[in-house]
């Protein structure tokens, strides 16, 4: 069985490489706590409501990005926000779900995958089987992010063991409450 260091790892190099890549302004930014903006953005009460836990460990960063995470119990929820023209964001639905394969081919991943464009929202669910080190989870980790790129680039990403936890109108939905808090 998969330990809770490792599942916690792996939720968060998953994440990183779903919501992309941040700009070297980003990534040498402060470390701002629950403070960053994009944890004013994260849809705390729908978030818990949905998942019947409190959140947990809010802490991000600002710079180009604003990119906050929580765990709620085993979750990992991943919060990015960026203002329009940020480079190294999508600036399209179709753009982003290529963007998202690049990155897992890069990394050399080949997980199941499924994506679906909503227009508005683009949705990328993928299920884990290997760890980073090619070595197999004891149990497949699942991973969906959607994310929005009207008024600038917002994407939730969320990371489970469980499907349920995951499903595209599930995490699409808490993207919008998070879109409605800008």
């Amino acid at each position: 069985m998969i330990g809770r260091q490792t599942t916690a790892a792996l939720l968060a190099v998953i994440l990183a490489a779903v919501a992309g890549q941040r700009s070297v302004a980003a990534q040498s930014s402060p470390y701002y706590g629950p403070n960053a903006k994009a944890c004013k953005l994260m849809p705390t009460p729908d978030l818990e409501a949905s998942y019947g836990g409190k959140v947990s460990n809010p802490h991000g960063t600002d710079g180009d990005s604003s990119v906050c995470t929580v765990n709620i119990g085993g979750l990992a929820v991943k919060l990015q926000s960026a203002a329009p023209g940020t480079r190294a964001v999508p600036t399209s639905i179709p753009q982003g779900l290529m963007g998202a394969r690049m990155v897992l081919g890069a990394a050399k991943q080949a997980p199941e995958t499924n994506t679906k464009d909503f227009g508005k929202v683009g949705c990328l669910s993928m299920k884990m089987t290997k760890g980073f080190d090619g070595k197999p989870l004891g149990k497949p980790l699942l991973t969906t992010s959607c994310f929005l790129v009207d008024g600038g680039y917002l994407n939730l990403s969320v990371a489970s063991e469980s499907s349920r936890q995951v499903r595209f109108d599930l995490v699409r939905g808490l993207l919008e409450k998070a879109a409605a808090k800008r």
